[in-house]
């Protein structure tokens, strides 16, 4: 994979916090970067039920949940209880609000 340098303009205070952290973590800026980027334009998640990870480019909508029906095994939030339910929403929530999507 060619690599190629790219200019970004973000807070100097979260530049500054993200490289420290970083460096606690054993991980570069540029990795991180490249990791949000492949997600953002590939999402890839983990399914509830069997716990294979898939592309929801590629997957089908619940219909009455919303969210991505496993290709491996068949299973959405539907076959989640209540609480687990609740944490797979706020957990999407948090993903929208990360990347800024309508559609996670």
């Amino acid at each position: 994979m060619t690599k190629r340098k790219l200019t970004l303009s973000i807070d100097e205070n979260i530049i500054n916090l993200s490289k420290k952290l970083a460096a606690e973590k054993g991980v570069t800026l540029s990795r991180i970067v490249t990791n949000a980027l492949k997600f953002f334009i590939d999402p890839n998640v983990y399914c509830f039920s069997c716990g294979k990870k898939f592309r929801i480019k590629t997957s089908s909508i619940c219909t009455k949940c919303g969210w991505y029906i496993c290709p491996s095994c068949g299973s959405c939030a539907c076959s989640l209880r209540e609480e687990g339910a609740r944490v797979a929403y706020y957990m999407r929530k948090t993903l929208m609000e990360v990347f800024l999507s309508q559609d996670i």
